[in-house]
């Protein structure tokens, strides 16, 4: 997508709408109109700089990857101690799983669209490595256990991924971001107070 399309104030508005409506009634449910109704744009303007949904699906998810990466790149290089990093990360994370639905969720985790599915794949890879090269870090700084294998936490990692679909575990929650919630804070915090 050129440069110019996605800073126009239709793509902008497409975009937020888009999210919004995603994060709330998952993809599926969500018509190319109603995005168009919220954004108050016509479904040419739509059209002209998006081919159908999963277009805007993956600009939308493009978009909040980029941007949550920035974000976890500034708290992770930032000049503070290591515990203090973890809390800015947790309200990240929160931040970012605010209002997200189950429906969302099991959308990008079960989509029919390859190129979608090819791209979270990638990010939930460079976003596996990119924890895995800080906690290295943290662990050759003595900021967290030096026996702790490094394997261990990308296990776990990988595993939280799959906890956060699990239909069972869902139901124990009101809403998903409170079991992400859950999830964020057990991984980092364990269960000490």
């Amino acid at each position: 997508m050129p440069a110019a399309k996605k800073t126009s104030k239709g793509v902008q508005a497409i975009t937020e709408s888009a999210k919004a409506l995603f994060w709330k009634h998952g993809i599926r449910r969500v018509t190319v109109e109603e995005i168009c109704k919220e954004a108050g744009v016509s479904k040419m303007t739509f059209y002209r700089n998006f081919s159908n949904k999963n277009e805007i699906a993956r600009h939308v998810l493009t978009q909040v990857v980029e941007r949550s990466t920035s974000r976890y790149e500034k708290i992770m290089n930032q000049d503070i101690a290591f515990p203090a990093k973890i809390v800015e990360l947790v309200i990240l994370e929160r931040e970012e799983s605010k209002g997200i639905s189950q429906e969302f969720l099991k959308d990008i985790y079960e989509t029919e669209d390859s190129t979608l599915q090819s791209l979270i794949e990638q990010y939930q890879e460079e976003g596996r490595q990119r924890i895995m090269r800080d906690m290295k870090k943290a662990q050759e700084k003595g900021w967290i256990r030096k026996d702790l294998k490094l394997s261990f936490l990308l296990y776990i990692l990988n595993d939280l991924d799959k906890k956060a679909r699990d239909e069972e575990l869902l139901a124990m929650y009101e809403k998903p971001e409170d079991l992400i919630m859950e999830l964020t804070n057990f991984f980092f915090y364990g269960i000490l107070p």
